[in-house]
């Protein structure tokens, strides 16, 4: 692939701060996380709108279009999209939360690699929270990277600093984060590298792929990504070009991915991952900590000291993509209302002018709704799927 990668400013905004993800929730909304906040798009590419938060976002994640968490050192919510952050009432139990990773599971639970504090789970939106229970707890264990399967699986990477040197492990879950079993294969290949998973990624072509650190220049030059094709029970070894810590990682379909590295370098394969590419991104250096790919076939890279970078996919990806487009008929209209799409099951939210969800259904490729029951006016009909999120305006008139 040719390197096409443009570096993007943040408008009038100037940082010099580490921004350590990119979360789109629609294809004109997106919300960056900052060592201080976080700056949110209105609509695509206006950078305007700045929260300033005590304390480090590492995560952010959209449950529904108006309903967020951010975690880092604490744990805030937002209900109205994003427009203001609050600290929940009932912080994790733990002395230092050092939060990298949260997910929000099928059951709506939420769960966070909590660092020092292991995993935590919530099913009441933060309000209390439990501590997962775990067959490796010995030691000083570090969790930093949480990945969603599906019917409930989870994985979470960790390593152990106990009195018996650093090793590394892999843990499934099989409800929903509650309890945690060692994958022992990985155990068997790599307890004594010396590696320390930043990211687990489940994806496209159910692959389950990690990648991180190696902690000892006896082992520099070795792999830092490893991919699994049966749910984390044996693993293989991605080779590539990968000189340095890996800390981001992305994949638009099951051939095209992305890797970003703490040089500043990020690395395409168009093959799967059987071969990797020098992207020879204008990084200038700075760390990759973060790579999204957004349904409108860009890819979006985040790094230190403030580094936005942006590329198309190559337009055969876009091409092969399938459309995510949705169609409301009739438009306007008096109440019911009818929703195409061209993809298979989603969650439908319908949103007023004042970004509350008034009406949320599971909906197949043609759904009736009905909001007959609502005041006329503008409504923001959100589709959210497993390959994304799109939206279209239907007007409610009597």
């Amino acid at each position: 692939m040719a390197a096409q990668w443009q570096k993007i400013r943040l408008g009038m905004l100037e940082i010099n701060e580490h921004i350590h993800n990119i979360v789109f929730t629609s294809p004109d909304d997106c919300y960056l996380s900052l060592d201080k906040g976080i700056i949110r798009s209105l609509e695509r590419g206006r950078w305007t709108k700045r929260t300033i938060i005590d304390g480090s976002i590492r995560e952010i994640v959209f449950p529904t279009p108006t309903v967020g968490y951010a975690v880092g050192s604490k744990v805030w919510k937002t209900t109205n999209a994003g427009d203001t952050w609050f600290l929940k009432i009932s912080q994790p139990p733990c002395a230092s939360l050092d939060a990298y990773s949260v997910i929000v599971t099928e059951s709506n639970r939420l769960v966070i690699a909590g660092g020092y504090c292991g995993v935590l789970y919530s099913d009441d939106g933060g309000i209390t929270w439990e501590i997962s229970q775990a067959d490796a707890s010995f030691g000083m264990l570090i969790s930093r990277a949480i990945a969603a399967g599906p019917a409930g699986v989870l994985w979470v990477g960790i390593w152990n600093t106990g009195i018996f040197g650093e090793v590394s492990y892999m843990l499934i879950s099989t409800n929903g984060g509650e309890n945690w079993t060692r994958l022992f294969h990985w155990d068997e290949w790599h307890a004594t590298s010396l590696f320390r998973p930043n990211m687990v990624l489940y994806g496209l072509g159910n692959k389950l792929w990690v990648a991180g650190e190696r902690r000892t220049a006896r082992v520099r030059k070795q792999s830092s990504v490893f991919r699994s094709s049966d749910l984390g029970q044996t693993w293989d070894t991605v080779s590539g070009p990968f000189q340095n810590d890996v800390r981001a990682m992305a994949f638009a379909n099951e051939r095209v991915g992305y890797i970003g590295d703490v040089a500043g370098n990020i690395y395409s394969t168009s093959d799967g991952g059987e071969t990797w590419h020098n992207e020879n991104a204008p990084s200038e250096g700075r760390a990759i900590n973060a790579i999204t790919v957004t349904t409108g076939g860009e890819v979006y890279a985040v790094g230190e000291y403030g580094i936005l970078l942006r590329r198309d996919l190559p337009t055969s990806v876009t091409e092969a993509q399938p459309p995510t487009t949705l169609r409301l008929y009739p438009n306007p209209t008096t109440g019911v209302v009818t929703v195409e799409s061209d993809f298979g099951p989603a969650q439908l939210f319908v949103v007023d002018v004042l970004g509350t969800v008034v009406l949320q259904v599971q909906a197949e490729s043609k759904t009736t709704i009905d909001l007959s029951a609502y005041p006329s006016g503008m409504y923001r009909v959100i589709a959210q799927t497993s390959a994304g999120i799109c939206a279209e305006t239907v007007a409610v008139v009597r």
